[in-house]
């Protein structure tokens, strides 16, 4: 807990979350750190717990992440050490927040920000909207997201005999008594037929 002095007093700049459990359980005192930090520190200090909080909002964290990143200018190295974060988690944060399709669905709780990250690799801005439409209509969380990407990507390389390979696995799928199917099977089809779903191809002329 951080503290500095406020006249006869003193003004909590960081550990409000410490204090609060403190109070919870009745504790009548609570060490704290006393820093003469100035009010760009405090605020500084003040938006880093922030970053920290479990029950942070989308909005929240946007807001925190632009004032550290483009008017702080620090580094995604700089705002991770203080959170207890790699660069890596910061950077898809921003690249999240900056994206004209994910971040108002994100900014509007429509869909959370780590299924977010996960449509960052749909390059194809078009297929990206689409897959992020889809998930918000669906309430995909993000094992069924990563799923649908991880199967466009799998079939892209290939996409002149995706016809055929469809075909052949339809005919294959048919020929099946479905009673005699094992329980991993049944699985599987499931999850196929949910990337199925996901694939959604406006069929030639």
């Amino acid at each position: 807990m951080v503290v500095r002095r406020r006249g006869a007093g003193y003004e909590l700049i960081a550990g409000h979350r410490r204090v609060e459990a403190a109070k919870s359980i009745g504790w009548p005192e609570i060490a704290a750190v006393v820093r003469d930090e100035t009010d760009d520190q405090a605020y500084i200090l003040t938006l880093v717990e922030n970053l920290q909080r479990e029950d942070l909002s989308p909005r929240e964290e946007a807001a925190a992440l632009e004032v550290l990143v483009r008017e702080r200018h620090w580094t995604t190295r700089q705002v991770g050490e203080a959170i207890n974060r790699g660069p890596m988690y910061v950077s898809r944060r921003l690249r999240v927040f900056d994206d004209k399709t994910l971040a108002p669905l994100v900014l509007a709780d429509k869909l959370t920000v780590s299924t977010a990250e996960e449509l960052l690799v749909v390059t194809d801005v078009q297929r990206r909207a689409e897959l992020a439409q889809q998930a918000v209509e669906e309430h995909w969380e993000r094992p069924q997201v990563r799923a649908a990407v991880r199967c466009i990507a799998a079939i892209q390389p290939s996409s002149s005999h995706l016809a055929s390979r469809i075909r052949a696995l339809r005919e294959e799928l048919a020929a099946l008594d479905a009673a005699a199917l094992p329980t991993r099977a049944r699985r599987e089809l499931v999850r196929l037929i949910e990337l199925g779903r996901a694939l959604t191809v406006t069929p030639e002329n």
